[in-house]
C-alpha cells in the first residue's frame, strides 16, 4: 500500500511540474488619469490626438437637424450655384392614413385639372391648378431634405404619402403628424380642401 501511495505522489509531482511552465508576468500598472486643473479642466498629454465623431454634414452632405425640420438641398450647395427651374407638376398624389377613425383619404390631381378623390373624378378650375402650382414652386419640393417620420408611431397618428411627378423628376415623401413641417401641412390642407365640379 505504501508503494502505491509513493508511486501516486511521484506521478502527481511529475504532472504538476509539467503544467508549471514559466510564470506569467504581472500586468503593468494603469496609467494615471490627469488631475483637473484649478479651472476644472483636464490637461491633455502632449501626444494625445483629438478627434470628433462625424456628423450628418460629414457623412452625407446632409446637415444635422431635428426630426420635422425641413431643409432645402439648394441651401447646401456651393454659393453662386444655379438654382433648379421651378417645378411644373404632372401629377400630385396625397394618401393619408391613420387617425382615430382610421379612414384613409386618397387624392390625385393632374395638371390638366382632373381631381380624383377617393375614386370619384371631378374637374378643378385653372385658377385652382395655378394656386396649387404656386404653392409647390414655393415649397421647392424636389429639393426637400429632412426626417419627417419615425418608428413606432401610434395608429392614431396621421401618416401621409405625398408624390409629385414632373418633367424635372419625381419624388415621394412620407411624413407623420408631429414631424411634418408647417409648409408641407399647408400643402396637405390645400390638397384636402380641393373640390372639383
Amino acid at each position: 500500500m505504501r508503494r502505491i501511495l509513493t508511486a501516486a505522489i511521484a506521478s502527481l509531482t511529475v504532472l504538476l511540474a509539467a503544467c508549471g511552465g514559466t510564470p506569467t508576468p504581472a500586468p503593468a500598472p494603469p496609467t494615471a488619469i490627469p488631475a483637473p486643473t484649478a479651472e476644472g479642466t483636464i490637461e491633455r498629454a502632449a501626444d494625445a490626438q483629438v478627434f470628433s465623431l462625424p456628423t450628418g454634414d460629414d457623412i452625407a452632405g446632409i446637415p444635422d437637424t431635428a426630426p420635422g425640420t425641413l431643409v432645402l438641398r439648394t441651401d447646401n450647395t456651393t454659393p453662386g450655384a444655379p438654382t433648379r427651374a421651378p417645378i411644373e407638376f404632372r401629377v400630385i398624389s396625397l394618401y393619408q392614413q391613420g387617425g382615430i377613425g382610421g379612414v384613409p383619404l386618397d387624392i390625385t390631381v393632374f395638371a390638366d385639372g382632373r381631381l380624383i378623390r377617393d375614386g370619384v373624378t371631378t374637374r378643378l378650375s385653372t385658377n385652382q391648378i395655378a394656386l396649387l402650382s404656386e404653392q409647390i414652386v414655393a415649397l421647392q419640393f424636389l429639393d426637400i431634405d429632412g426626417t419627417f417620420s419615425g418608428a413606432g408611431a401610434s395608429p392614431d397618428v396621421f401618416q401621409y404619402t405625398l408624390t409629385i411627378e414632373s418633367p424635372q423628376g419625381g419624388r415621394t415623401l412620407v411624413t407623420q403628424d408631429g414631424m411634418t413641417p408647417d409648409s408641407l401641412l399647408a400643402l396637405y390642407d390645400t390638397l384636402k380642401g380641393l373640390r372639383g365640379t
